[in-house]
C-alpha cells in the first residue's frame, strides 16, 4: 500500500475544486485514517481499519479524535514552529475555527471523512497484495523484470503513486502559503529549535523503549515495525509537546 503521509493526494484536489461542499482537515484525516490503527498499535497490523464496519466504528471515530487534537492541541504549535517561510505563510490556519455544533458543518464534515477513508481503501485495492483488484485483476501481479528484480506491477504501483502523491502534496502546501495580515507572535528561533529537539529526543527515546524493552529482539526482519513504532513515536511526540507548549503559552 502507499506510504500513509501520501494519501491525502488524492483527495485535496475536492477541496480545491468545490472547497464550500469539502472540510480539508476531514478529507486529509480521513484518506490516513484507516492506518492509524498501525500507529495505535506501534506495528503494521490492522484488523478495523480497512474494513467494511471498521469504516464506521473506527475511521470515523478516529478522524473526529483527530480533527480535536489537530485544531486545538497540535496546529498552533506545530505551524509557528516550522522553519522561516513556512511558519509566517501558514500562519493563517492557526485561527480558522471549527463549528461542529452546526449542523451543516457537520453533516459536510462526516462525508467529507468518509470520502477521505473509502480512497484510502480503493487506492489500497491496486496497490496491496492482498487488495481487492489485485486478488482479481491477474495483470497486478504479474511481474516486471528491471535490472535483475522480478517486482510485481501493483509494487509498482504502489511506489511509483506514493513519489507522484508525494510531490503533488509538496507543490499544494507551497500553493496554499501566502501573507498573512493579521498580527500573529511568531515564535523566536531559540523557541523552534526547542520544539524540535524535544519531538525528537522524544520520539528517539520512545522508538528505543518500544525496540528493545517490548520487542526483546533486532532483526531487519521486522523492519516494518520498526518504521511504524518510529512513526507512532513521532506523533505521541509531536501531541506530547505540543500540549505542553500550548499550557506554556497559556501562563
Amino acid at each position: 500500500m502507499p506510504f500513509t503521509f501520501a494519501h491525502p493526494a488524492i483527495v485535496i484536489p475536492f477541496n480545491k475544486q468545490i472547497p464550500k461542499y469539502f472540510n480539508i482537515t476531514a478529507l486529509i484525516l480521513g484518506s490516513m485514517a484507516p492506518d492509524f490503527e498501525y500507529f495505535l498499535r506501534f506495528k503494521p497490523i490492522g484488523e478495523m481499519g480497512h474494513t467494511s464496519l471498521g469504516v464506521f466504528y473506527f475511521d470515523l471515530p478516529t478522524v473526529f479524535i483527530m480533527a480535536f487534537l489537530w485544531n486545538y492541541i497540535i496546529k498552533k504549535t506545530f505551524i509557528l514552529s516550522l522553519p522561516h517561510p513556512f511558519d509566517k505563510k501558514l500562519s493563517y490556519f492557526v485561527d480558522k475555527k471549527s463549528n461542529v455544533i452546526n449542523i451543516k458543518y457537520l453533516i459536510i464534515f462526516v462525508f467529507s471523512a468518509l470520502l477521505g477513508v473509502y480512497s484510502h481503501i480503493l487506492w489500497d485495492a491496486f496497490t496491496h497484495k492482498t487488495g481487492f483488484f489485485v486478488t482479481r485483476i491477474a495483470l497486478l501481479s504479474n511481474n516486471i523484470k528491471i535490472m535483475n528484480f522480478k517486482i510485481p506491477i501493483y509494487k509498482i504501483l504502489q511506489h511509483g503513486s506514493t513519489l507522484i502523491a508525494t510531490i503533488y502534496i509538496i507543490i499544494y502546501i507551497f500553493s496554499i502559503m501566502r501573507y498573512n495580515p493579521q498580527k500573529v507572535d511568531y515564535f523566536r528561533k531559540s523557541t523552534k529549535i526547542l520544539y524540535w529537539s524535544l519531538i525528537i529526543f522524544m520520539t528517539l527515546l520512545i522508538t528505543t523503549y518500544r525496540i528493545l524493552f517490548t520487542l526483546n529482539f533486532f532483526s531487519l526482519r521486522y523492519f516494518g515495525i520498526y518504521i511504524v513504532s518510529f512513526i507512532s513515536s513521532g506523533i505521541l511526540s509531536v501531541l506530547i509537546i505540543s500540549a505542553i507548549f500550548n499550557i506554556s503559552l497559556e501562563k
